[in-house]
């Protein structure tokens, strides 16, 4: 593009004017807009010609509740983008926009979306003079508003349009350049674009007036795209915008309608039976029994509740109670999780009328358009919500080639509404394939509301069917290949010559040992192979195997003192052994029992390929069966394989391993410490949990032949089951928070 740059400054407004000459494919002619015959003194003077109609807009803004305001929409200095505005109080300005006076009282004006709770007042600035104005009308179609003043502004001048002027026209903006307010003038652009299925246009600039070379107004636009049919020419139409009563009733409804269709849910989980591991974390959501989340009627029995679980949590899931604000709260039943989205579906036990309406509307249509939107918030026990309007700035592709919405604001937790009520796009998380951690993997996404219809419509298709609430007995369950994992590094990589397929080290897991009987035996994987990656039944992508180093083994030295420990530690000692539950299990877990995968490994020179179904492992530490001896004091669990590898037990030999010892009970006083492993009891094999409560129902002396770790050791108590009917239950000590916390 070629083109002149002048500065002219005139009033109390400087204006930036730029003579632009745009390349078309088309000659030039007389009349060609990029051949205008225009100087830059003919520009200058278009530039004095309309400066009487220009104005300031001025919003002074404050915080709400603590929070910073923010807006959207195209405004000077940043165009089109959703705008955080805290920056502007603190430094005690008002965010500024530009406007042109259609009247002696109404200014039209890009329309910013600032919710009312954070405007201190709303002023028109020309030159000097500062006046009150409001809003009065809202564009249907476009970035635009219309504001009325409190009264005229002494010698501006309003637009007067003339829809006959003739070509060549001339494109206005006004913005601030190096902080000065600023014309920008340039010839009107023929450059056409034209979308599939849609009518074709002139792209031009954001919130520009649009006159002819003798500076006379033709017409406006506030969104970029002029139609061809000359309808833009003239003053701003009143059918073209709501009045601010009709827009009132539009949120009015809205607000009437939300009440009976969107609601807070609590749903209740159950303790977890297992605490959560050190070396494996889960977040807030792996020990919490309480979730406040959002949930939307779709028809008289289902609700659509908000939520991303991974199936370990949900797994725990033990009531959802729905509040509504008419009645008292309504119990709902779980009935599916979605495949494909964070959210769970249950059903009410009796019927509901209110159930939003679920637009089956192609949402590219609705761009730059007004549409009522709620903003709802979860705010302790209470669901807080915002009611505003709205508008599409654009349109992302996402997964699938499905078109995702963007509105130019902050909180992307909005739901979008057509003026007939039906509900447009809502907030979405996409669920990932497999998730590798235990928190939310993204932010919502504004998610069209057919995609939503089509989704309730075939639950075969799209429910998961291994991410559901769980017996207790079941809630640990774990998938297994019978493996155990080693993470490779950077040296370990190069000496097995896998450095160029798992990254240096940073994938890929050693095989070091395979447990017998187990897939991973009966397929043929030795010791000494490398896993490098999963390939699973419908996932566009293989999973790289990450794991996860189990640290030094510091705990072979921990035995050796072990009767140094003061009791009111126990509860406080970590497992020596890996856990049976680490990354790479909680991923085929999570993937799905019945789930087919092929596991690629590197072994000998050659890349090998194993097919799996991802099955549950036999019982491990956390499902292990238990039993509780009150008159001892202690709590036992039967051993299982990860136990009887780490100990080196065969499966034929007796034992089971003490979970818990009680302070101050008969097995702490006698010396009996937890992860120890008694295998007789008065010279009988204790095989199980079974054997060992039989042989603790007698009263007399019991003599226990433990394992501690690898060393045997004699231990003896007496039993008096009356007395210890008798006896209160002890009283456990206070243990400093300096300690380290157990796995």
């Amino acid at each position: 593009m070629n083109g002149k740059t002048i500065l002219w400054t005139g009033g109390a407004i400087a204006f930036l004017c730029t003579l632009a000459v745009a390349q078309t494919a088309s000659a030039p002619s007389a009349k060609d807009p990029d051949e205008p015959g225009l100087e830059p003194a003919d520009y200058a003077k278009v530039a004095e010609a309309i400066r009487p109609s220009s104005v300031v807009v001025e919003y002074a803004l404050k915080y709400d509740q603590g929070e910073a305001p923010y807006g959207g929409g195209w405004i000077p200095e940043y165009g089109y983008q959703g705008l955080y505005l805290g920056d502007l109080v603190r430094q005690e300005r008002p965010l500024a926009v530009p406007g042109w006076l259609l009247s002696n009282d109404e200014v039209i004006t890009p329309d910013p979306m600032i919710h009312p709770r954070f405007l201190k007042s709303t002023t028109v600035r020309f030159g000097e003079q500062r006046v009150k104005a409001e809003p009065v009308r809202f564009s249907r179609g476009q970035f635009g508003m219309v504001l009325k003043l409190a009264q005229p502004l002494r010698g501006a001048r309003p637009l007067v349009f003339d829809a006959q002027a003739e070509e060549p026209y001339l494109d206005v903006t006004c913005t601030r350049a190096n902080t000065k307010w600023t014309f920008r003038i340039k010839s009107l652009a023929k450059s056409l674009t034209a979308p599939a299925g849609e009518a074709p246009f002139l792209s031009v600039s954001p919130y520009c007036l649009i006159v002819d070379g003798q500076a006379r107004p033709v017409g406006i636009n506030m969104n970029g795209r002029l139609p061809l049919d000359k309808t833009w020419k003239g003053a701003p139409r009143p059918e073209a915008f709501l009045s601010v009563q009709q827009s009132q009733a539009l949120l009015n409804d809205l607000a009437r309608r939300v009440d009976r269709c969107l609601f807070r849910v609590t749903l209740e989980f159950r303790s977890p039976k297992k605490k959560p591991s050190l070396g494996y974390g889960e977040g807030r959501e792996g020990v919490q029994t309480e979730k406040q989340i959002l949930g939307l009627l779709t028809d008289e029995h289902t609700l659509l509740l908000l939520t991303m679980l991974n199936p370990k949590v949900t797994a725990r899931l033990n009531r959802i109670r729905v509040h509504v604000p008419d009645g008292p709260d309504l119990d709902a039943k779980f009935a599916h999780t979605l495949k494909d989205y964070g959210a769970l579906i249950a059903t009410l036990e009796s019927p509901r009328d209110g159930a939003v309406v679920l637009s089956d509307k192609d949402i590219t249509a609705y761009e730059d358009r007004f549409l009522p939107a709620v903003e709802v918030r979860i705010r302790g026990e209470k669901r807080v919500t915002y009611f505003q309007h709205l508008r599409i700035a654009r349109y992302e592709l996402g997964w699938k080639d499905r078109v995702y919405p963007e509105v130019l604001v902050r909180d992307k937790n909005v739901f979008l509404f057509d003026e007939d009520g039906s509900l447009l796009a809502m907030p979405m998380v996409r669920r990932p394939r497999v998730q590798r951690d235990h928190h939310d993997p993204s932010e919502p996404q504004l998610t069209a509301a057919t995609y939503v219809r089509d989704v309730l419509a075939d639950w075969d298709e799209n429910a998961d069917p291994s991410n559901i609430p769980l017996a207790e007995e079941q809630e640990n369950r774990l998938a297994w290949l019978g493996l155990v994992l080693q993470p490779l590094g950077k040296e370990l990589a190069r000496m097995n010559n896998v450095s160029d397929m798992t990254r240096n080290g940073k994938s890929g897991a050693l095989v070091s040992y395979v447990y017998p009987d187990s897939p991973a035996a009966d397929a043929g994987v030795e010791p000494g192979f490398i896993l490098l990656r999963l390939d699973v039944e419908g996932q566009p992508r293989p999973i790289e195997v990450e794991v996860s180093s189990t640290g030094p083994n510091w705990f072979p030295a921990l035995w050796q003192r072990y009767d140094e420990m003061p009791e009111q530690y126990f509860d406080r000692i970590p497992r020596p052994w890996p856990a049976a539950e680490n990354r790479f299990t909680r991923m085929l877990t999570d993937l799905g029992f019945g789930k087919k995968f092929t596991a690629e490994f590197f072994h000998d020179g050659k890349i090998l390929r194993k097919q799996f179904t991802v099955t549950q492992s036999p019982p491990h530490y956390d499902t292990a069966a238990t039993y509780k001896c009150k008159p001892l004091g202690s709590t036992v669990r039967d051993l299982t394989y990860e136990l009887r590898q780490y100990f080196r037990r065969t499966p034929g030999d007796p034992g089971v391993i003490i979970s818990k010892i009680e302070p101050g009970s008969k097995a702490s006083v006698a010396g009996l410490r937890p992860y120890e492993i008694i295998t007789m009891i008065n010279e009988t094999p204790v095989r199980n949990v079974e054997d060992f409560e039989k042989l603790t129902q007698a009263p007399g002396e019991l003599r226990f032949e433990v394992k501690r770790w690898i060393r045997g050791r004699v231990v003896k108590t007496t039993l008096d089951l009356e007395e210890d009917k008798k006896s209160p239950s002890p009283v456990s000590q206070p243990i400093p928070a300096t300690q380290p916390t157990a796995e």
